[in-house]
């Protein structure tokens, strides 16, 4: 094992999950949904109630929106900011696997490639260096299993409750996050570990206080939105969470076994090494007498089951098995190599260099068989960065396996590689669409300072919102996310059906003028609507300015 891995870790951190956040911007929909969402609560003031928009917004809790309120408190409105929250959640899961691995195993190797192993996760960097809620989620979870495990082995009364309580707190910041769903997670590993064990009557009367615990940590809150907004729960509970996971329609619907591959796609680059851990894990926690292990296979199996039984399934909703996957591999490797074993660092490298050249050929395969599709016209810089980027990865396991390099070199140098490149990766009708911060930047210099902001996709009104710093932007067409809060009263302004356009637009710019974004790559939805003024002409991005 490499001498200072734990500084090169600290140092891979800054470098690959804290220095890239601002260099890309935002994407659509759920990077600039969540940051709109921050950016409005510390506009009004109102850290209770989410708005999306203006209008409420009952998807989630309030958790997540808080630590991108106080990112951007401290470091202004940007993509840095809202990003840092689940970075440094990252952060805190490699931080609680190097101490509670160490500390069970007694070696601290473990716990050091414990925490290399989760940040070294393709799947987990690139969720974690977005601005999404379920980095911030796994954190909390990550602390629940902690300290669950640390009441199952704790001495003495006093020392079990703290530690129940602590779980409690987990569970309680994990509900403000996500929500019940996040509840359930952790008890579905937590439940059967104790029962296994036959230790019902301490699950029954130590869980009971971790649910008070996490009462007392989430009440304060829903209290307050019960009492600003009645029907909070009723839209959060059975929308959000009965409808999703059991009905037929239920949104991002798959099959049953949808997240098997997303398991091993989580595992890379130490996909080689998951078979293994996985066998011992089995061999030594459920056919033997090792607690720990057991205990982290049920934190793997049991929430891809209750996933798996949803309707509704994003790969996203997997990462908190990153962690308890992590441990496993890195207990494996260190195990293994103390028995002069290299195998599954061996096999590790070969299949990063085995990938490598398969995409490197999949990239040039793709390029001249697609040579004169007008939609790659001006990606060849894209092209170039992926194809350095692949024999950057095909060489550093190259390395690892004539042993100019050590094997752990491999598997450790891919996210590394891959952070600086990211931002030349996305292919440029791809960031037009999905990141149309400049684009609208360079709309608004056409835009009078009181026009009326519309928008023909609820997707861009997103982007415009949290571009322009405006949440007011009118809806027309489609309502799409925002249909419940288009609902209310109070939004009756703010939604214009496509059939009533003209008559709006006619009555509208009579006392301001009025801006209409679009989103159309080809321009055919736009010529629908009423000629205008001026056309700013940004494909896919359209501005129509209507003067008075």
């Amino acid at each position: 094992m490499p001498r200072h891995l734990g500084r090169l870790l600290v140092l891979g951190f800054v470098a690959a999950y804290l220095v890239p956040l601002g260099c890309r911007p935002l994407a659509l929909p759920d990077e600039v949904r969540y940051a709109e969402i921050s950016r409005e609560m510390l506009a009004t003031g109102d850290w209770v109630v989410p708005r999306l928009l203006g209008l409420l917004y009952f998807e989630k809790p309030v958790g997540g929106y808080w630590a991108g309120n106080l990112a951007q408190s401290a470091f202004g409105h940007s993509a840095f900011a809202v990003r840092l929250p689940s970075a440094l959640a990252a952060g805190l899961c490699a931080w609680i696997l190097y101490a509670l691995v160490g500390r069970v195993t007694g070696d601290r190797r473990k716990g050091l490639l414990a925490a290399a192993v989760q940040l070294s996760s393709v799947m987990g960097w690139a969720i974690a260096t977005d601005a999404l809620l379920d980095s911030m989620l796994c954190g909390a979870l990550t602390s629940a299993l902690a300290c669950a495990w640390l009441a199952s082995e704790a001495r003495g009364g006093r020392a079990r409750l703290a530690w129940w309580c602590a779980f409690g707190v987990a569970c309680g910041a994990a509900f403000l996050v996500k929500g019940f769903i996040a509840l359930a997670v952790p008890v579905s590993f937590v439940a059967p570990y104790w029962l296994w064990q036959r230790r019902w009557r301490e699950l029954v009367g130590y869980g009971l206080v971790a649910v008070a615990t996490a009462t007392v940590v989430s009440l304060p809150w829903a209290l307050a939105i019960h009492a600003r907004e009645p029907d909070f729960w009723h839209q959060f509970f059975w929308n959000e969470h009965v409808r999703r996971f059991s009905a037929d329609d239920a949104q991002h619907g798959e099959a049953a076994w949808y997240y098997l591959p997303w398991i091993a796609c989580l595992a890379l680059p130490w996909l080689a090494a998951l078979p293994g851990a996985l066998a011992d894990a089995w061999r030594a926690g459920v056919r033997g007498e090792d607690r720990f292990r057991r205990y982290l296979l049920l934190a793997v199996v049991m929430p891809v089951a209750l996933f798996s039984a949803s309707k509704g399934k994003l790969p996203t909703y997997v990462l908190p098995c990153l962690p308890p996957l992590a441990a496993l591999v890195a207990m494996r490797l260190v195990d293994a190599l103390d028995a002069g074993r290299e195998r599954g660092l061996v096999w590790t490298a070969r299949v990063i260099v085995g990938a490598s050249v398969l995409l490197l050929a999949g990239l040039v395969v793709a390029r001249v068989a697609l040579a004169g599709d007008p939609q790659l016209a001006g990606e060849d810089g894209t092209l170039a960065a992926a194809g350095v980027l692949f024999l950057a990865w095909a060489a550093l396991g190259a390395a690892a396996l004539a042993r100019r390099a050590p094997l752990l070199a491999a598997p450790l140098g891919l996210v590394p590689l891959l952070a600086p490149a990211t931002p030349l990766l996305v292919p440029e009708a791809l960031a037009r669409k999905q990141m149309p911060e400049a684009a609208i930047r360079s709309a608004a210099r056409e835009l009078p300072a009181d026009a009326t902001i519309a928008s023909a996709s609820v997707r861009l009104a997103l982007a415009v919102a949290w571009e322009l710093e405006r949440a007011d932007i009118v809806i027309v067409g489609g309502t799409s996310e925002l249909e419940y809060g288009l609902a209310r009263p109070e939004a009756a302004q703010r939604h214009v059906v496509d059939r009533d356009f003209a008559a709006w637009l006619a009555a509208e710019r009579a006392r301001r003028p009025v801006a209409l974004f679009a989103l159309d790559r080809k321009g055919e939805h736009v010529a629908t609507f009423p000629a205008p003024d001026a056309t700013v002409d940004l494909r896919p991005v359209w501005m129509l300015r209507y003067d008075r």
